[in-house]
């Protein structure tokens, strides 16, 4: 059973990740749900888990309007795997062409939020079985 940690300030999106889990629960156990950084380093650091569902949107309490965006997702990317250099990171986001940059940062797969259920899923399996990198087509 894959132990996995969801990451995302939306509760609603965090129930619909649960519900599409829930359809094969012998695959995943939901070890933790976060909705900001300071608490995903805290769960991850406890918990260890080995798939991380990360908001590519994720608040963050220290961001700084400064260093430009995308240094401070990989930055977030670079401690998360110091934590825990086993655990797989799948990036959620709501915008489709975050795709690029996620992958770029450091994450396994990415999954935009707008893509269908089977998707998702698929990214899921793809990762855990260690098809690391798994990029969705959106041509």
């Amino acid at each position: 059973m894959i132990q996995l940690i969801i990451a995302d300030d939306d509760v609603k999106v965090r129930s619909a990740i649960n519900l599409l889990l829930d359809q094969d629960r012998t695959c995943w156990q939901v070890v933790s749900e976060v909705k900001d950084v300071d608490e995903l380093y805290s769960a991850v650091e406890k918990n260890h888990p080995q798939l991380l569902l990360l908001d590519w949107e994720l608040a963050d309490s220290c961001c700084s309007k400064i260093t430009p965006e995308n240094i401070v997702l990989a930055e977030r990317i670079k401690r998360l795997r110091k934590i825990d250099p086993l655990m797989y990171i799948i990036g959620l986001s709501s915008k489709p062409q975050s795709r690029g940059e996620s992958l770029f940062c450091g994450v396994d797969a990415f999954v935009a939020k707008t893509d269908p259920p089977e998707v998702f899923l698929d990214a899921l399996y793809a990762v855990c079985k260690h098809e690391a990198r798994f990029m969705v087509n959106h041509a």
